[in-house]
């Protein structure tokens, strides 16, 4: 009897040993904090948080609901290179546990990541989400299916409706990871994106089916995502923040809220926030944005009348570089690209980027003519 013990002794310590390297296997043999590496989606290098949206000197400027919403993450991603054919992710969030999802948002959207890499032909396609289950210490493994031993370029989304605390990738035994080289200078220069909750990211099911995700794999270009749920108001402080950038091209999605507005002041509003952006950058392209909405017969909105007039205006006191987006081609014609009658589905997203790509690269093209 006692020599049986002993033997079980021994075959469980024996599988305790193969369990507990099978576990260390399973674990990258580093880490890398993702500052060490390309984030792109930020207009200012310098913030409270690296995944912030906007810096420091902001708060007590803006209002306080955008100051909030500007440290939560969407848009801004990590690019990186690896030779690993395994890759892991952990990350940890700002929002408690009860805010890792919304009703109508999953949570791999709203506190998830998304990983794309880069083919040969230089297309994005989607490795696979990081799946949300904590607030501290999320962790994903993603397998590229890399046939070869080459650095591959990586694309990694961080959360669109949380802040994120931490985010570190991790790579195995023996494996590369490095930042990757600057963007060809035809490709640095980024266009920034005012909007709502829509343009925020609301609801796609992950960061990756954004639209100003997918528009940003589309033209191969950076995308700084100023969407602000519910508090796209137009407010002049915002226009005098973004006006301290320089992107290749302004957009102004605002409508889906700024049409609460009264009338008079939704024209005014609209006219000082372009001519804030014009006193500071006299000849990049203002792209306005019309209010969409799944039922085709709604169009035009009001909102979008009032924006066009206020275009009209603009141009004929000489103001140029103006261009207006019909709201009505944002979701198509079938009502089958939403989630609530309002945000876009992941369907919904896909057409926004789509019309959004046609009128930029039109924009682009010109622009590259003068």
């Amino acid at each position: 009897m006692q020599s049986i013990f002993s033997l079980g002794l021994v075959l469980g310590s024996l599988f305790l040993g193969i369990l507990a390297n099978a576990q260390k296997s399973q674990q990258p043999s580093e880490w890398h904090t993702a500052t060490e590496f390309t984030l792109e989606g930020k207009g200012w290098k310098e913030t409270q948080s690296p995944y912030d949206r906007f810096p420091p000197k902001a708060q007590g400027k803006v209002v306080q609901n955008v100051w909030e919403l500007s440290e939560q993450s969407a848009g801004i991603a990590v690019r990186f290179q690896s030779d690993a054919p395994r890759i892991w992710v952990r990350w940890s969030l700002t929002s408690p546990l009860a805010l890792l999802a919304m009703p109508h948002m999953p949570a791999t959207g709203v506190s998830g990541v998304d990983l794309y890499t880069r083919q040969a032909d230089g297309k994005w396609v989607f490795v696979n989400n990081g799946r949300p289950l904590q607030v501290e210490g999320n962790l994903a493994s993603f397998y590229p299916n890399n046939k070869t031993t080459e650095m591959q370029e990586y694309l990694l989304y961080l959360p669109l409706y949380n802040g994120t605390k931490s985010l570190e990738i991790g790579v195995g035994e023996g494996k590369r990871i490095q930042n990757v080289l600057p963007r060809p200078q035809d490709k640095a220069q980024p266009i920034a994106y005012y909007g709502s909750s829509i343009a925020q990211g609301g609801c796609a099911s992950r960061p990756g089916m954004a639209f100003t995700a997918i528009l940003g794999r589309a033209l191969d270009r950076p995308i700084l995502n100023f969407g602000f749920s519910g508090s796209a108001m137009l407010e002049p402080e915002v226009a005098d923040l973004l006006a301290e950038l320089a992107p290749l091209l302004f957009v102004l999605d605002s409508l889906p809220n700024s049409h609460n507005l009264p009338p008079d002041q939704l024209a005014s509003r609209l006219t000082v926030f372009a001519k804030t952006l014009r006193a500071k950058h006299p000849s990049t392209p203002i792209l306005f944005v019309g209010q969409s909405s799944v039922f085709p017969a709604r169009h035009p909105l009001a909102s979008s009348k009032i924006q066009e007039e206020v275009v009209k205006s603009l141009q004929a006191e000489g103001v140029k570089e103006l261009y207006v987006l019909d709201g009505a081609k944002l979701f198509g014609t079938d009502s089958e690209g939403t989630v609530d009658g309002v945000h876009p589905n992941d369907v919904g997203m896909v057409a926004h980027a789509k019309a959004l790509q046609t009128a930029i690269e039109k924009i682009i093209r010109a622009k590259q003519r003068d």
